[in-house]
C-alpha cells in the first residue's frame, strides 16, 4: 500500500511565497501602469475601461468556486498518491 505523502514545511512556505507573489505582483505592475495608461488614453476613455474591467469581474461569479474545488480534489489526491485519480 502506498504511504500518503508528507509536506515539509520548507516546501509549504516556498509555495506560499509563490502564492503571495502571484498575487501581489498584478498589484504592483497596476500600481505603477494606471498612472501611464490614464494619460495615454484620458480620463473618459480610461474610465469606460475601468467599468469593462468590473463587468468582466462580476463574470468570475460564474466560476461558482470550480477552481477551488478541482485544487481541494487534486491535493488530497497527491496526498494519498492515486495518480489514476489526479488524471480523472
Amino acid at each position: 500500500m502506498n504511504k500518503p505523502l508528507e509536506i515539509k514545511g520548507s516546501l509549504l512556505a516556498r509555495n506560499t511565497l509563490l502564492n503571495l507573489i502571484g498575487q501581489g505582483l498584478p498589484l504592483v505592475v497596476a500600481v505603477i501602469t494606471i498612472p501611464f495608461i490614464i494619460h495615454g488614453l484620458g480620463i473618459e476613455r480610461f474610465g469606460l475601461l475601468s467599468l469593462a474591467w468590473v463587468v468582466l469581474g462580476y463574470f468570475a461569479i460564474f466560476d461558482l468556486g470550480l477552481g477551488r474545488a478541482t485544487t481541494k480534489f487534486v491535493a488530497e489526491a497527491i496526498r494519498n498518491i492515486d495518480r489514476n485519480e489526479v488524471a480523472a
